[in-house]
């Protein structure tokens, strides 16, 4: 008998090797009272999929870039794009990185600073890189290409407009949302991605006494030459980078809205956009996202966050522990399989000393944090 209690306590003891053995195991009622580096320690302990890495300032960074998910809403039927049973079975991995070299933009981490606009800066992110995939690498818009040309106008349909745009990027997107969430666009998610509309508003710099940390890293970055350019500079030491200023105690205020270009640009605010044509939610289906992928290049996926992601380093990520923090935008760009564990390959907006040089992989297929219960595609006007 106290042989087998021992091989008992061993098997529990013992890593899981597969995501639903690991899921499977009960939740032990101490972990819930675990914080810092002994959460960290047990999330190491406990599974091999992933390695979390403690740090001091790990749950306020993330709290400060990710959303309230009592904005989160479940997308009308009309809205889901129907399900098509295609001819060519999508690739067992797959990088659009390597599928579209010449579509640089892909491959660009941004860096949302301390502002919870991750479903301004993924969505506009994900249109950049359609576009060039799309047109068929003729319109690109990436750090060095296309500089002047034009900015990516996005909008959900018939919601009040607020907005912000995005760094090293496009170089500004704009987006719509409901008349409830005007005044904090650095607080609130995206609704419906993108739609073709006229009347536009952007972000602008200029509050809260961050202008000329600002000004210096739109010069370093050559960001002068665009309409309008993301607000909000990187704040905060980051590896290997320049340090243009503090990151605020909190968050930013929303920036200001401006339907102007900034000082000497040529070309008129309106006249400088890209519009998108068609959008829609994907089916909360493996194969159709991958599909949508594969065929039309990067998506948009909002899902929840949880305490242990704000630790998370490198590997697959599986939630299992820690209470729930809030929700994020993010670029899916790919696929893939590592040590029989699927996941999805995604570009995050934390700058490229967060995670896997700026990208994360969270495990694929079982709706994970409901990474596949809102993605996001589209199609722009060329």
């Amino acid at each position: 008998m106290w042989v087998l209690a021992m091989l008992a306590v061993t098997a529990l003891a013992a890593k899981p090797t597969t995501v639903e053995e690991f899921l499977a195991r009960p939740v032990e009622e101490r972990v819930e009272q675990l914080t810092g580096q002994a959460f960290v320690d047990y999330i190491n302990e406990h599974q091999s999929f992933y390695t979390a890495e403690y740090s001091a300032e790990a749950e306020a960074h993330m709290k400060a870039r990710i959303m309230d998910p009592k904005y989160l809403v479940e997308p009308a039927e009309e809205e889901v794009l129907p399900r098509v049973v295609h001819d060519v079975e999508p690739p067992e991995s797959f990088d659009a990185r390597d599928q579209w070299p010449e579509c640089k933009s892909i491959g660009i981490i941004r860096d949302q600073s301390a502002c919870g606009s991750c479903w301004a800066v993924a969505s506009a992110s994900a249109m950049s890189d359609e576009l060039c995939v799309q047109s068929n690498s003729t319109v690109k818009k990436s750090r060095g290409e296309e500089k002047t040309g034009k900015d990516i106008c996005i909008f959900p349909a018939s919601y009040a407009l607020t907005a912000t745009s995005v760094p090293q990027l496009i170089p500004s997107a704009t987006i719509g949302l409901q008349p409830a969430l005007a005044k904090n666009g650095c607080s609130f998610p995206i609704r419906i991605y993108f739609r073709a509309v006229e009347n536009t508003v952007e972000g602008d710099a200029g509050v809260d006494g961050r202008s000329r940390h600002t000004a210096g890293w739109r010069a370093r970055e050559s960001l002068l030459n665009t309409c309008q350019p993301y607000a909000l500079y990187p704040c905060g030491f980051h590896l290997g980078q320049p340090y243009y200023g503090d990151c605020p105690p909190l968050r930013w205020n929303t920036p200001v809205c401006r339907q102007r270009c900034q000082r000497k640009y040529r070309k008129s605010y309106h006249g400088d956009k890209h519009f998108a044509k068609h959008s829609y939610y994907l089916p909360d289906d493996e194969r159709a996202i991958k599909q949508e992928i594969f065929e039309h290049g990067p998506v948009v996926a909002v899902f929840n966050t949880y305490e242990d992601f704000s630790y998370y380093k490198r590997g697959i990520y599986v939630h299992k522990w820690g209470a729930q923090r809030g929700a994020h935008a993010v670029k899916v760009i790919g696929w893939g399989s590592e040590n029989g564990t699927d996941y999805w390959l995604i570009a995050n907006s934390w700058n490229t000393d967060w995670g896997e040089d700026g990208y994360f992989r969270i495990v694929r297929g079982i709706n994970n944090c409901g990474i596949e219960k809102e993605m996001v595609g589209g199609f722009m006007e060329l």
